[in-house]
């Protein structure tokens, strides 16, 4: 996968040429490094501007226009990615050799229209269009605490640290509410072409010269941040393991221990960390986790361990009896030790491997795949294709050994029925 970036007036435009797909993807990124303050505006800001703008008032009309252009497609969210707060809007169209003549001109001008011209009046946003985006915003949060995975998840990193940036929730907080109107939004809107830094990636089968020339024509920035930030949160490590037992209206409880990784080199965390995972608990059916926490003492429904790379922590979760914690914590905290002791047979390092290989050649399935691909390579200097494969076929059983000597514990929570006392 060859990447041609295109140097513009405040933003750079990363083209990935390709003639494998019907469609064509373009993602116009937005970055900034991370405050809890920004999280709410920015996510209500993402709704809000696919809802509506000043050529396309209600959401009918949007819906009619992308249903002229052979049913394409827009999508405007926030996220968070490490320290960095990221402002994304998607957009995918068909491929023009399947159009009439003019068609990538109109296709393109469209997302830009809805970026340059939102539906603003006298300094604020239109309210109608505010006030869905308010209320879309109130139920996912408020739907949040029905899933109990997910829910113990935020409540379990929050328990962590409430104060570190991998406690800070993506979907944002009703309590900011108190504090966004539609003219605040105006200025948060404002802040994406002064305090972000700007990226466009487009990968499909067009012509990019012509695609680059038409950008820069209805996408005019004057001034720009060149700086977001370090990708990566320091949390920091527990002297003694903090445990804590949360109630709520759940049949099942939800169970989740949070490990530090520290201190691990470039290789460790990008190579050899996912090769580790794989064999400790990130495959169903064969992992450490699954046999012995499952299978062998049938201690939970289901079991299995997460990296979250940008803010080094190893993630277990699990769905438990909560009279079963203790013996879950204990059979856990082995699994690693017996993985720092090179308790893990050669297959098992080869089974990881071809596993990791595998994903890797069935990621470049999609054209909004290939830009992912690419938005990662140009984050964190990733490697993709061949070269990582090529990697992950190096990884020793001594480098695996020396990660999980690394992975030292921070938090056990347990998410679980009203009346239980999360004991044996």
């Amino acid at each position: 996968m060859k990447c041609k970036v295109y140097e513009c007036d405040g933003y750079k435009i990363h083209a990935i040429k390709i003639n494998k797909y019907r469609t064509t993807t373009m993602s116009i990124n937005f970055r900034k490094e991370l405050k809890k303050e920004d999280i709410s505006p920015y996510v209500i800001l993402g709704k809000l501007l696919c809802e509506s703008s000043k050529k396309y008032p209600k959401r009918r009309d949007i819906s009619i226009e992308l249903e002229r252009l052979y049913s394409s497609f827009i999508y405007s969210c926030s996220n968070i990615e490490g320290n960095t707060l990221n402002f994304e809007i998607t957009y995918d169209f068909l491929n023009p050799k399947y159009c009439e003549e003019g068609y990538l001109k109109e296709v393109l001008a469209f997302p830009f229209e809805i970026i340059n011209n939102p539906n603003i009046k006298d300094g604020k946003f239109d309210l109608d269009s505010y006030n869905i985006s308010v209320n879309n915003f109130k139920t996912m949060i408020e739907e949040e605490r029905e899933y109990a995975g997910s829910y113990a998840m935020k409540r379990a990193l929050e328990n962590m640290d409430i104060n570190s940036h991998s406690s800070y929730s993506p979907l944002g907080y009703l309590e900011d509410l108190e504090k966004i109107s539609p003219s605040t939004l105006v200025k948060n809107y404002k802040k994406l072409f002064t305090d972000f830094v700007i990226d466009i990636y487009i990968a499909g089968d067009v012509d990019m010269d012509l695609v680059v020339s038409y950008i820069k024509k209805y996408f005019v920035v004057k001034k720009q941040n060149n700086n977001y930030g370090n990708l990566f949160i320091e949390n920091k490590e527990r002297k003694e393991v903090k445990e804590v037992v949360e109630y709520g209206d759940y049949e099942q409880a939800s169970f989740v221990m949070l490990y530090n990784l520290n201190n691990l080199n470039k290789r460790e965390r990008d190579i050899v960390l996912p090769i580790f995972n794989y064999i400790f608990g990130g495959n169903d059916l064969t992992s450490k986790l699954y046999t012995n926490v499952r299978e062998k003492n049938s201690l939970c429904y289901n079991i299995g361990s997460y990296i979250n790379k940008y803010s080094s922590l190893l993630i277990v979760k699990a769905g438990i009896d909560e009279k079963n914690k203790d013996k879950c914590v204990k059979l856990v905290n082995q699994c690693i030790k017996d993985m720092a002791n090179g308790k893990f047979t050669d297959d098992d390092l080869l089974s990881s491997k071809k596993a990791r290989i595998n994903q890797v050649k069935m990621r470049e399935d999609s054209t909004w795949a290939l830009i992912n691909i690419q938005i990662a390579n140009d984050l964190d200097n990733l490697l993709s294709g061949n070269k990582l494969i090529n990697e992950y076929k190096s990884v020793t059983r001594k480098e695996v050994i020396e990660v999980a000597k690394k992975i030292k514990i921070n938090l056990v929570y347990m998410l679980c029925k009203e009346g239980s006392n999360g004991t044996n």
